[in-house]
């Protein structure tokens, strides 16, 4: 159940992508006040019109909210719009809270939150899972990792865009668990290819056999989102949910394995099969075009 916005509370939202832009919106249509900002402005300018407030820089926009959630596409962008000149740290005032919502390592998260402390600020490592549509309809899961003091603050702001909402420990911990369901999508996805594949050559309708396996212990939400996908869509199209986007994380995932020694057969042969779907230059097209690596191994 979503809760209502109490008092005069702003909430501050940077990067507005795929994921971030319908978030903001979720929370604006829950009655938050909420500024936003964004490198490139046009995404900025739509918000603008659905009733935010847009900040001339990330400084601007910390000095004027309370709790700041964030989007941005990695490490890298966290570094510079956080710390860089007239970054979110040149403006915000102690007792803020920071979510943020990308996918990084969750060393460098345990990192940031240090970095954090010291200016008086709580940041949560709070990854989504879930997708644009889920972003759009206010039904992701949230996996958070940081001090849970604060929880009672941000929880009213999470259920505007979420429906799950799993505190899982420490710094570090919601991204590591993020981490782990960025495993199972790459095993999955790489299933649902192959299945794909074997359907079209069998001649059965993919939506029947979606809906048929789904109902069942072969069922998975790859399986729901990408069968239909491969067998209606134009994959030739770049999409929201990219085979190149799940790189970084396949990366993170391997170190991760190695450290643990374990040796993981089954994620290193779905990695391997988005490693060669990317050299073919796949990469920007939908996790529902690994089939096309099965279809052309069948003409070959």
């Amino acid at each position: 159940m979503t809760s209502t916005p109490t008092g005069t509370q702003r909430i501050g939202f940077i990067g507005l992508g795929a994921m971030g832009a319908p978030m903001a919106r979720r929370l604006i249509a829950s009655g938050y006040e909420v500024t936003v900002w964004n490198r490139s402005p046009q995404p900025a300018a739509e918000l603008a019109a659905a009733g935010a407030n847009v900040a001339a820089t990330p400084a601007e926009l910390a000095r004027e909210c309370e709790i700041i959630c964030s989007c941005l596409y990695d490490f890298a962008a966290i570094e510079e719009v956080y710390f860089g000149d007239r970054g979110v740290f040149d403006g915000i005032k102690p007792d803020s809270v920071l979510i943020e919502h990308a996918t990084f390592d969750p060393e460098a998260a345990k990192q940031l939150a240090a970095r954090a402390t010291e200016h008086g600020v709580t940041l949560l490592d709070a990854p989504v899972s879930g997708g644009a549509e889920a972003a759009t309809l206010g039904t992701l899961v949230v996996m958070i990792g940081g001090n849970r003091a604060v929880e009672s603050r941000v929880l009213p702001v999470l259920q505007s865009v979420a429906t799950a909402i799993e505190w899982v420990g420490p710094s570090g911990a919601g991204l590591t668990l993020k981490l782990l369901n960025q495993m199972m999508v790459t095993i999955h996805s790489a299933a649902a290819g192959e299945l794909a594949a074997l359907l079209g050559t069998l001649g059965y309708d993919p939506l029947a056999a979606a809906r048929a396996l789904g109902h069942g212990w072969a069922g998975s939400a790859m399986l729901a989102r990408n069968l239909p996908i491969s067998f209606e869509a134009d994959l030739s199209e770049p999409s929201q949910a990219p085979i190149g986007g799940l790189g970084e994380a396949q990366r993170l995932l391997n170190g991760m394995l190695f450290e643990a020694s374990i040796d993981a057969p089954v994620f290193r042969a779905a990695v391997a099969q988005f490693e060669a779907a990317t050299a073919s230059g796949m990469g920007r097209s939908d996790l529902a075009a690994l089939t096309l690596l099965n279809r052309q191994g069948q003409s070959d």
